[in-house]
C-alpha cells in the first residue's frame, strides 16, 4: 500500500507542479511521511518543506 501511495503520489505532485509550466509553484509543503515530494522538488528545482503531523489522539494525550 505504501509503495502504491509513493508511485501514484509522486506522479500527481509532479503533474500539479508542472501546471502552467511550473512558474506559479515556488515550494512544496509535505507531511514527513511522503518522502516522494523531496524527489519531485529536486527534479523540478524547488524547495520542499517537511513537517510532522500529530494525530488528534496524540494531541489529546499530550494536553491532558
Amino acid at each position: 500500500m505504501v509503495d502504491v501511495v509513493k508511485v501514484v503520489g509522486q506522479k500527481i505532485v509532479k503533474e500539479m507542479v508542472s501546471l502552467d509550466g511550473g512558474n506559479n509553484v515556488t515550494g512544496i509543503i509535505s507531511d514527513g511521511l511522503h518522502d516522494f515530494a523531496f524527489d519531485v522538488g529536486n527534479e523540478v528545482g524547488i524547495p520542499v518543506y517537511y513537517f510532522e503531523t500529530v494525530s488528534p489522539c496524540c494531541f489529546w494525550v499530550r494536553t491532558r
